[in-house]
């Protein structure tokens, strides 16, 4: 799977890429890379939050759901970057302080930084049938 998606706002990790390219290589992969459509160079990995927390839901304020363009009780998908702590490397995982998401009908994405949120390990992951926010 490879999708454009457009940020609005611009996708800071990206230098402020607003037209990115999401690529899935695998159907199961647990990551995916979003790659700045500005610099082909510029890529993230991220990690596919449903498919280790199937239940993971965030609540949208009103102009993050105009931002995605997703209508009230509808989904879109959940990504985060991934995390590599320095202290404890052995301890890489998803970073849900950082997260992406993605309306695939509307081809929009976001990025929400929150706080406190923590790292969820690769060694404790599992995978699960996908889900998302609403």
């Amino acid at each position: 799977m490879r999708v454009r998606i457009e940020f609005l706002e611009g996708m800071a990790a990206l230098d402020g890429a607003r037209a990115c390219i999401l690529e899935r290589f695998a159907e199961d992969a647990l990551c995916v890379v979003l790659e700045s459509g500005d610099c082909p160079d510029a890529r993230l990995l991220l990690g596919d939050v449903a498919r280790v927390i199937p239940d993971f839901r965030i609540a949208l304020d009103d102009a993050s759901r105009n931002s995605l363009g997703v209508g009230q009780g509808a989904a879109c998908a959940i990504y985060c970057r991934l995390r590599i702590p320095q202290e404890r490397p052995q301890t890489v995982g998803f970073d849900l302080d950082h997260l992406v998401l993605i309306n695939f009908d509307a081809c929009r994405g976001m990025e929400l930084d929150r706080e406190g949120q923590g790292v969820i390990p690769f060694s404790a992951m599992k995978t699960a049938a996908p889900h998302g926010a609403d």
